[in-house]
């Protein structure tokens, strides 16, 4: 604090958020508040919007002096972590393993501070649907406040939590229409250019070949792996 103006050194990557509100904490006009974002490193959702810049300027404020607040590895863990989510699908397909229409109900444990949460859940939404042709779909995607620890952009931004679960299931219909799970998948993905979502044509390689490749490594690679674990240890 100098003056009436507060200077705040933060590695965030919303200094401007951060910035309106912490004039609105401290009542102080947003000329008078300053962030400065040095070197930001690794963030996890850490990083997003406003975390502990408030108490390290409630502090200064207090005695007068700058004061420095670095959170330890479990006290980071503290301050944010990933969506907990409860994921419902239903999928309506053939019996030849054409997907005909999928109905998503996602509601994701947002903690006790919305966050970035909004976003998360946008994003889990529109990737409910997963690399797929489905002609008909119906997504409800929503974020809920708990007495949890606040949940935000923590590595994948809410597409973990839908793809594990819609593959899940794209499993289990494999399994009960007795196709092979790669096989099913092949069957109805997206190709090149083709519409994800009404007025949105996202997929730009060839996912097939991409699957295929996976599945089948050519005979060099893996000539190449086997040397390299009978020899020196990998890097």
């Amino acid at each position: 604090m100098d003056g009436d103006g507060l200077t705040v050194w933060a590695t965030t990557q919303h200094p401007f958020p951060v910035r309106r509100e912490l004039a609105d904490v401290f009542d102080l006009p947003l000329a008078a508040v300053q962030v400065v974002v040095p070197l930001i490193g690794g963030a996890f959702g850490g990083k997003c919007y406003t975390k502990t810049e408030p108490l390290a300027a409630a502090l200064a404020a207090r005695v007068r002096r700058p004061v420095r607040l670095a959170l330890s590895m479990e006290e980071n863990a503290r301050t944010i972590t990933r969506h907990a989510v409860s994921v419902v699908i239903k999928t309506a397909v053939t019996r030849d393993g054409t997907l005909l229409a999928r109905e998503c109900d996602v509601v994701l444990d947002t903690g006790a501070y919305a966050d970035i949460g909004p976003r998360v859940a946008t994003k889990a939404g529109y990737r409910a649907p997963g690399p797929y042709r489905i002609p008909t779909l119906r997504i409800d995607a929503k974020c809920v406040y708990t007495n949890n620890v606040p949940a935000g952009a923590y590595r994948g931004y809410g597409v973990p939590q839908v793809t594990w679960a819609g593959e899940s299931q794209m499993d289990v219909i494999a399994e009960r229409l007795g196709l092979d799970p790669l096989a099913l998948r092949l069957k109805n993905l997206l190709k090149r250019g083709e519409e994800y979502v009404a007025g949105d044509t996202p997929i730009d390689g060839d996912l097939a070949e991409g699957w295929s490749r996976r599945r089948a490594p050519s005979a060099g690679r893996r000539r190449s792996r086997g040397a390299a674990a009978a020899g020196s240890p990998a890097r």
